[in-house]
């Protein structure tokens, strides 16, 4: 059964993902951020006839999903059905769902990963790595979207305007190494609440790859976050960076996936 959210409806279910927020993170950050009431959002519980047994959470045009408790076959389909009628084009969530769903979404593409935290032996203060200013959300977005593997789906202008709008109105951070000047290295908190931020985009300038400065903006980005008092996470979807970040002193916390359709 899908039933809409209702008013009596949202403490329950903060109550339920701030119990087990490594399940979804950016449910949780999204939830902390704009709420159940945003006109923008939508939220659907699903439901047997025991229990309910899935939170479907909907941001503009992808859906985050959240389990409370086994879902039935019918429950699966339940999910694909809102997937397809509110024309998602990315869900995200925990490998077990999300596997269960792309069983009869065979025209989505899923990418499985984890999701992993950092302790204060995986940060390092560095002196020569800086937090970069607004004015510098340029540079940092034709850097990132010069990296295939991370920006390739992102126009410079679009990224520069999405940094910009997080540093000024979400409080969230990007640290730079700078060679002669230029930035050649970067690594930023992409969502950030009380006691957690989301580390992404790290990313180094082909020519000044093989120097260590990936490590060491992520260490010091991951220093800062510590010293705010919150929990560094971040999602990774490639063995070889997990295996880094590991080494790093990054633990895995949650096995997550996503699904993005083709």
């Amino acid at each position: 059964m899908i039933r809409k959210c209702c008013v009596e409806d949202i403490e329950y279910l903060k109550g339920i993902i701030k119990k087990d927020i490594f399940q979804n993170v950016y449910l949780y950050i999204d939830t902390s951020t704009y709420g159940f009431e945003n006109q923008d959002i939508q939220t659907w519980i699903i439901s047997d006839s025991e229990a309910d047994t899935v939170i479907v959470y909907k941001y503009y045009n992808s859906l985050q999903i959240f389990g409370i408790s086994d879902p039935s076959d019918e429950n699966i389909r339940e999910i694909c059905f809102l997937i397809e009628k509110n024309d998602s084009q990315m869900l995200s969530g925990s490998v077990e769902l999300i596997r269960k769903i792309s069983c009869l979404l065979s025209e989505w593409k899923k990418t499985e990963g984890i999701i992993m935290k950092a302790g204060q032996e995986a940060a390092k203060v560095d002196s020569e790595v800086c937090k970069a200013s607004v004015d510098e959300c340029y540079e940092i977005a034709s850097l990132i979207c010069a990296d295939e593997g991370i920006g390739g789906h992102y126009s410079v202008a679009l990224l520069e305007e999405q940094l910009q709008d997080r540093m000024k109105n979400w409080h969230c951070q990007n640290f730079v190494l700078k060679e002669n000047g230029t930035i050649v290295a970067h690594m930023g908190t992409y969502a950030d609440v009380e006691g957690l931020a989301v580390l992404g985009g790290l990313v180094t300038a082909p020519a000044a790859r093989g120097q260590g400065y990936g490590k060491r903006v992520l260490q010091s980005l991951t220093a800062q976050v510590i010293k705010e008092q919150k929990v560094p996470v971040l999602y990774c979807y490639e063995q070889n960076v997990m295996d880094w970040y590991r080494h790093l002193g990054w633990t895995q916390v949650y096995k997550c996936a996503k699904l993005e359709r083709k």
